[in-house]
């Protein structure tokens, strides 16, 4: 005789499983990516001159790697749900791994407000909004994980072996993050744009060229996720799906402008017969001595 679930422990049974094979996906995708692009990135990365570049490339492309434990311990060890210190752990896996997003979140803002102040030439002005976006942007997002994180109680799970932790959040305004980004990503798209129109070049160089497409590529991605992330956020399991999602593409998208920008960066000086000392955020050749 078999015995029917409750409808709400069978949906959240059912999310824990669909979040579960999104999760293994998300993985498989990073992993392939890194030993794909391995070589490109020793070429590129590497054994360029360090600089700010360098280092901002090294966080967004391994920030994920130190998230996925606490995301693969949150999601399927069994063993943490049974455990009496079930509702210590699984806050505050849940809560490192919610902050190592935020610091991606911060990074990609940086690297954002950059790009845009080379597309720019980097004027005092571009430079000013680029220092302001930096420390204006981050600083809601933050607040708005800061109050709902405070708010993050605790569920025992009706299935442990499935769904290791539960919780809810009595205070959740994470929707205000999406919000601000969104906003943030549509005003660097619109100042691309508007470069791109206003400057346009008659014969533009690939560097150039490398510059403009991905950045609108890029920013057009991002406003899409982050639309998606505030129409499904009435639906909690959902958006939990949504962000590990989001997490592995995010992650390609900086490292192949980082990368593609590099690689045209180096060509262009190369072509330009000049001795190449190259950054990611922009190309400064030097006569040959």
């Amino acid at each position: 005789m078999s015995v029917q679930l409750p409808s709400a422990i069978l949906n959240s049974v059912q999310h824990a499983l669909l979040t579960k094979y999104f999760i293994i996906s998300a993985e498989a995708i990073l992993l392939y990516d890194y030993f794909i692009m391995l070589p490109a990135e020793i070429e590129h990365i590497w054994k360029t001159k360090w600089g700010v570049g360098n280092l901002l490339y090294v966080l967004t492309r391994y920030m994920a790697f130190v998230q996925s434990p606490f995301i693969l311990l949150y999601a399927f060890d069994a063993g943490l749900g049974k455990s009496p210190n079930a509702p210590e752990l699984c806050v505050h896996i849940y809560k490192t791994a919610a902050w190592l997003d935020m610091m991606g979140i911060v990074v990609a803002t940086i690297i954002l407000s950059m790009r845009t102040a080379t597309i720019w030439g980097w004027t005092r002005r571009s430079v000013v909004c680029a220092v302001i976006a930096n420390l204006i942007v981050p600083i809601t997002p933050m607040y708005s994980l800061g109050k709902t994180l405070s708010s993050m109680k605790y569920i025992p799970s009706p299935i442990p072996s499935i769904l290791p932790c539960n919780a809810e959040f009595s205070n959740n305004i994470a929707y205000l993050a999406f919000a601000l980004v969104m906003v943030d990503e549509t005003i660097i798209l619109v100042l691309t744009m508007y470069r791109r129109i206003r400057t346009w070049p008659e014969h533009p160089t690939p560097l150039l060229r490398t510059l403009y497409n991905d950045a609108i590529l890029f920013f057009g991605c991002l406003i899409v996720i982050s639309l998606l992330n505030l129409i499904l956020y009435a639906t909690p399991s959902l958006v939990r799906i949504q962000r590990v999602c989001e997490r592995p593409f995010l992650t390609l998208f900086r490292r192949e402008i980082f990368i593609n920008s590099s690689f045209k960066c180096k060509t262009s000086c190369i072509q330009s017969r000049h001795r190449a000392s190259y950054s990611i955020f922009a190309c400064r050749p030097v006569n040959r001595v």
